[in-house]
């Protein structure tokens, strides 16, 4: 007779895999280079295919953002006010991606 000494089943775990895609916005925001005028912005992008990324920005008492697109994953900021406070936000843009920012 032979007999064998088999555990059971671990206690379930879970994951997801759902932060690969690129629905996920980007990560990690930074702002540094920061002079009277200019500024650079980057960030992590959540997949690696990704056309697009839909970026803006505002002074921080401005009701209305300021728009543009960029492929890369930082982006210098020219023309702005000395001694003012800005905010940015961004998201990615997929390649079936048909939404802008509003």
């Amino acid at each position: 007779m032979v007999k064998t000494n088999c555990s059971g089943y671990s206690t379930l775990h879970q994951f997801s895999n759902s932060d690969l895609y690129p629905w996920q916005p980007p990560s990690n925001l930074f702002t540094d280079s920061i002079t009277d005028a200019t500024a650079r912005l980057t960030w992590v992008s959540p997949a690696s295919t990704l056309t697009d990324f839909f970026l803006e920005y505002k002074t921080s008492v401005a009701a209305n953002w300021i728009g543009l697109t960029t492929t890369n994953d930082f982006y210098v900021l020219g023309g702005l006010l000395p001694n003012t406070a800005y905010q940015w936000r961004i998201k990615t843009k997929c390649a079936t991606d048909s939404s802008v920012l509003v």
